[in-house]
């Protein structure tokens, strides 16, 4: 069965998709400041969960088979995904996104109901100031 023997994690489709751009698992494992045993363990166990090679390998280096380049075109595809998945997660920390709570103080019953209603009905409110 596939996927029973190993787990695919973001680490090692990084690490694939920069085997894939050096040409070989030893510049790669330099870039990501990983000793290349573990490049390359992380790559054979990629191969081993899809029981396909996903590489070929010489003595000038590495290119990807065609399932290799099908996993390359996902793995960057997922990776852009993560990317803007922590960008906008990173936004709600920082207070940019999400639901602000006020409390406000009303000068008479017209300037709340007017604000009220057009919350309710999810309009622009204008012509307000807000004094903190």
């Amino acid at each position: 069965m596939i996927g029973s023997l190993h787990t695919l994690d973001h680490l090692s489709l990084h690490l694939f998709i920069l085997v894939c751009e050096e040409g070989a698992i030893a510049r790669a494992s330099e870039r990501a400041f990983i000793a290349p045993s573990a490049v390359s363990k992380r790559i054979s166990d990629i191969e081993a969960r899809f029981a396909t090679p996903l590489l070929k390998r010489s003595k000038r280096g590495v290119e990807p088979t065609p399932a290799g380049l099908g996993l390359l075109r996902h793995a960057r595809s997922l990776t852009r995904a993560m990317e803007r998945l922590d960008s906008e997660l990173s936004e709600y920390a920082e207070g940019a996104r999400g639901h602000k709570n006020l409390s406000l103080r009303w000068r008479n019953a017209t300037m709340r109901s007017n604000f009220t209603d057009a919350a309710d009905e999810n309009r622009v409110i204008t012509g307000y100031t807000l004094a903190f």
